[in-house]
C-alpha cells in the first residue's frame, strides 16, 4: 500500500512539474508590450517631414521639439509589429496629419533599435518592411500593424 501511495505521489509531482514548465513556456510566448517614442518623419527627408520612423527609443519621455515626436506602445507577435500611437502624446498639428490620412507609408526598410528589441525580450534583429500600412483610428490611439523582416 505504501509503495502505491509513493508511486502516486511521485507521479503527481512529475505532472505538477511538467505543468509548471508548460505554463512558463506559454508565458514566454505572450508578446511583451513596451512604451517607446519616435519621430514621425522620413529618414530620406532628414527626419524633418513626412511619415516614417526616426530616432526610435525605448520609453516615453522626450516630447516637444519640432512637434514630430510621439509616445506609443509596441509589441511584436507572429511577424507583425503593432504600434499604438497614444493621442495624449501627439501634438495637435501632427494629430491633424495623422487623422487626415488612411495609410502610413514606409518608403524604405526601417531597422528596429536593439534596445527596443531587448526590452521586448527578443534576441533577433528586426526591420519594418517597406510598404503601405493602414492607420486604424480609435478614441485614444492610432494603431498600425507593420510587417517585419
Amino acid at each position: 500500500m505504501k509503495k502505491y501511495l509513493l508511486i502516486i505521489v511521485c507521479a503527481l509531482m512529475a505532472f505538477v512539474g511538467n505543468a509548471e514548465a508548460y505554463a512558463e513556456k506559454l508565458a514566454l510566448k505572450k508578446p511583451i508590450k513596451i512604451r517607446i517614442n519616435f519621430d514621425i518623419a522620413r529618414p530620406a527627408l532628414n527626419c524633418q517631414d513626412g511619415f516614417g520612423i526616426c530616432n526610435a527609443q525605448g520609453g516615453i519621455g522626450r516630447l516637444g521639439g519640432d512637434g514630430r515626436n510621439v509616445g506609443a506602445e509596441a509589441s511584436i507577435e507572429n511577424g507583425v509589429l503593432t504600434i499604438s500611437i497614444l493621442k495624449d502624446y501627439v501634438e495637435n498639428k501632427l494629430e491633424d496629419e495623422l487623422s487626415g490620412t488612411d495609410y502610413y507609408i514606409i518608403d524604405s526598410e526601417v531597422r528596429i533599435p536593439d534596445d527596443i528589441i531587448a526590452k521586448m525580450g527578443l534576441k533577433d534583429s528586426y526591420s519594418i518592411a517597406e510598404g503601405r500600412y493602414r492607420i486604424m483610428q480609435y478614441s485614444d490611439r492610432y494603431e498600425i500593424n507593420f510587417e517585419l523582416r
